[in-house]
């Protein structure tokens, strides 16, 4: 199996992880993708895969049941398309040197057909391939429309793992500013329970804390209608001075508390 530069390895992994999608529930949309790619080359199966550090994960296919989620890195034909220019395209696989002896070609599936295209990232990336597979030997090849194609399908599987990145994040989002308002409310409250008890240890200063004139006004407010906490909001004054205000003009006073 070819290797990647060391620096650009590290690069990718990291790139790859951040996507969160190694370990992730099926994607319709990328089951979809692999769909499309089979029916389009018309070959036996299409796969999509992420490479991480030791193993090739199926995230996507049509056609083929993988066996198990993932198979080791050094097995995986997606390794030499990672670091290939264009697009690989092996027409028979048991007469290339690479891969005649290879497990997946003397054994099942028994691959003797295989083009793959690199998924890249907006920053050049490579964390993945999209492929399709046969058993038969494929002579001619891709035509040109065909390898077009799966660059199509690869570059549209990227797009929706780039969607579903910016989905995430946002949600994220939205969950820490929910939670920091949150956060506000609970203090709010917390400080307004602090000043009720305040002002409920408070003992009187033998002065009026509000003027007759505004304890009319107030009142007058009351009446028609007002809410108690817009009206202690709009004079300055405490909601328990706006409710004693209300009592008392219930008993026929209007003067200060």
């Amino acid at each position: 199996m070819p290797a990647s530069p060391e620096g650009h390895e590290a690069a990718r992994l990291v790139a790859l992880r951040r996507y969160e999608i190694l370990d992730a529930s099926p994607e319709p949309a990328l089951d979809a993708l692999t769909k499309l790619l089979r029916v389009s080359l018309g070959t036996e199966s299409a796969l999509l895969s992420l490479v991480d550090e030791t193993r090739q994960w199926f995230r996507a296919s049509d056609g083929f049941a993988p066996p198990a989620p993932s198979m080791p890195r050094d097995l995986a034909f997606c390794s030499y398309t990672m670091l290939a220019p264009e697009p690989v395209v092996i027409a028979d696989t048991g007469a290339d040197e690479r891969f005649a002896g290879h497990p997946l070609v003397t054994g099942p599936p028994h691959t003797r057909f295989y083009a793959g295209a690199p998924l890249v990232t907006p920053e050049g990336l490579r964390i993945g391939t999209v492929c399709v597979l046969s058993p038969d030997p494929r002579p001619q090849g891709l035509e040109g429309r065909e390898v077009a194609m799966l660059q199509a399908i690869a570059s549209a599987a990227m797009d929706t793992l780039e969607t579903r990145l910016r989905l995430r994040r946002a949600l994220r989002r939205l969950e820490k500013s929910e939670a920091e308002a949150e956060a506000l409310r609970a203090s709010v409250a917390q400080l307004r329970r602090r000043e009720a008890v305040a002002e409920g240890r408070q003992k009187p200063s033998g002065r009026p804390g509000v003027t007759p004139s505004v304890s009319a006004q107030i009142l007058a407010e009351l009446r028609a209608g007002a809410l108690q906490k817009e009206v202690a909001w709009r004079h300055g004054v405490s909601l328990s001075t706006v409710r004693r205000i209300a009592a008392r003009g219930e008993a026929g006073s209007a003067g200060p508390p």
